[in-house]
């Protein structure tokens, strides 16, 4: 007659342990904020990435932070065009200054080919008046290709 209620009291502690995991799995908000973010980019860019830093910077490692720092090689690439928009939020927000040029990483090596696409720009393109930002971003894309290993890549 023991092992029943043993056997009760065990699943009990299962169930429980099961259901106090599923809610604090269900109450971290960083996987639908870093979703919103991806999701935001597509159309606002710098600003999706903004509002994840100002709202979710708790979420900001591991996983979530290499995606960040995919999306922001990314971005530089393929948002070239957007770099005065982005100087001036860096203008009102030097953290998120910090948190962009930090983002240009070895994290991003899955992200060589956007990094070499921006270094190039750098140096051919950077528009007027942005020469501070384009040597700012140059030294994170080269301290970037120099914690992947890469050395010279990009140059």
């Amino acid at each position: 007659m023991k092992v029943p209620k043993l056997a009760a009291v065990i699943c009990g502690w299962s169930f429980s342990a099961v259901s106090s995991a599923q809610s604090v799995l269900s109450k971290d908000p960083c996987p639908s904020a870093f979703e919103e973010m991806m999701e935001k980019s597509k159309v606002e860019a710098w600003t999706a990435v903004e509002n994840f830093y100002k709202k979710h910077s708790k979420c900001d490692d591991g996983a979530y932070a290499a995606g960040v720092s995919g999306l922001v090689a990314d971005l530089l690439d393929t948002r070239w065009n957007e770099l005065s928009s982005l100087k001036t939020k860096f203008s009102h927000d030097v953290g998120f200054k910090k948190f962009v040029l930090n983002h240009i990483d070895a994290e991003v090596s899955a992200s060589e080919k956007e990094l070499t696409s921006v270094k190039q720009k750098l140096t051919k393109s950077c528009p007027a008046g942005e020469e501070v930002l384009c040597k700012e971003i140059g030294v994170a894309v080269d301290r970037a290709f120099k914690e992947a290993g890469e050395g010279n890549s990009g140059k």
